[in-house]
């Protein structure tokens, strides 16, 4: 069994705590590295600490609002008003200082600022309860939402698992242990059974089969013998191998693999680049209408300046734009997540809005398929 590191990091801008590790997979041979994003036990531990702690806070939140509503004769409404304070400041410090430190870096138009503003807002007129609710639901959100990247983000992960931590390289007959990235070539690799491949090649000698269903899908192994091609990633099950590197290991199958994946998320959708031209314009237009709904009706006569206020903040909070600018490439993500979990990998979320187009495809030897 070979050993666990982790690493644990904090995402400050938004609050969201992600524990990164990467561990070595159980390998007779100890030659197979696994990264994961997060340790699932724990992201779930986290998880079920946010439900809890925010099912905790409604619990309260809906005591004071009966409080209010049909005791509030028989209690003190200022110690009534702190205890709604408290909650609020409970709920949404985190909100409160992502949004401080959007505004120092000059970041004034993002969700943080807008339901900041609009909560203490309501707060500042006095409306202490709107400003708890709407802060319990938007952490209600938040914590959904960040549950639904992180499976996606394993799913991706547990795609980019296996890679090989080390090669065997034959040089003036002596062995010598590398890291496959030090691969030139023309080098000769030395493989045992059981390990996996870690560039693309030519076996020079030996005979083995070849489990390859982590590369093409092809459940079936595949016997190769001397002047056969291989490539990384695949596994040597039975038999030794000696191999010439076909070239370096940033060109080899599994290398290109792991950087297609990784850098599916970048490559955007026509959607995305859409939402996201349009989000910089969303939020402060959001800012100027609550403006304008709330002061000018009062300026010109018509009405309590606190009534519009109050419409004002029902404006900013309803147009939020969290759920526009997150939900489709959410949505995206979860696509890529969800494909590479069942072994298909996307090059981009571009490709999910072209492959609703295809009428026909081509398969290539040698795969499996299932149905269609």
């Amino acid at each position: 069994m070979s050993d666990t590191e982790r690493e644990t990091g904090h995402d400050n801008d938004t609050e969201q705590h992600e524990h990164e590790c990467s561990c070595c997979s159980c390998s007779a041979n100890e030659n197979i590295f696994c990264e994961c994003d997060e340790d699932e036990n724990e992201e779930k531990a986290v998880f079920a600490g946010e439900i809890k702690f925010l099912s905790a806070s409604a619990v309260i939140f809906v005591l004071l609002l009966i409080t209010e509503e049909f005791y509030s004769d028989s209690v003190n409404g200022i110690l009534l008003g702190l205890a709604f304070i408290v909650l609020y400041l409970v709920c949404g410090l985190p909100v409160l200082r992502s949004a401080l430190r959007a505004i120092s870096k000059l970041d004034i138009f993002n969700e943080f600022t807008l339901m900041g503003a609009a909560t203490l807002s309501a707060v500042a007129i006095g409306e202490m309860s709107e400003a708890v609710g709407v802060m319990l639901f938007y952490r209600l959100g938040e914590a959904f939402q960040e549950r639904a990247s992180s499976g996606s983000r394993r799913s991706i992960k547990a795609l980019l698992a296996t890679k090989p931590l080390s090669a065997r390289v034959i040089k003036d007959g002596a062995l010598i242990v590398v890291d496959p990235k030090e691969i030139v070539k023309g080098d000769i690799i030395q493989v045992l059974p059981g390990e996996m491949i870690p560039i693309d090649g030519i076996i020079r000698s030996g005979a083995s089969d070849i489990d390859s269903s982590s590369m093409t899908g092809e459940s079936i192994p595949v016997h190769v013998i001397q002047g056969d091609p291989v490539h990384g990633g695949t596994l040597a099950l039975d038999g030794l191998l000696t191999i010439e590197a076909a070239g370096p290991f940033e060109d080899s199958t599994i290398s290109r693999m792991l950087e297609m994946v990784q850098n599916a998320a970048a490559r955007k959708s026509p959607t995305e680049r859409f939402i996201t031209r349009f989000a910089k314009w969303y939020t402060p237009a959001v800012f100027a209408i609550a403006s304008m709904v709330a002061f000018i009706p009062p300026l010109t006569g018509h009405g309590e300046l606190r009534e519009w206020f109050y419409r004002g903040l029902v404006i900013l909070v309803i147009s939020c734009p969290c759920a526009l600018v997150i939900s489709i490439p959410l949505g995206y993500f979860g696509g890529i997540g969800s494909a590479s979990k069942r072994g298909i990998l996307v090059k981009g979320a571009n490709v999910f809005d072209a492959l609703g187009k295809v009428k026909t495809a081509i398969f290539d030897k040698t795969g499996t398929l299932t149905y269609g």
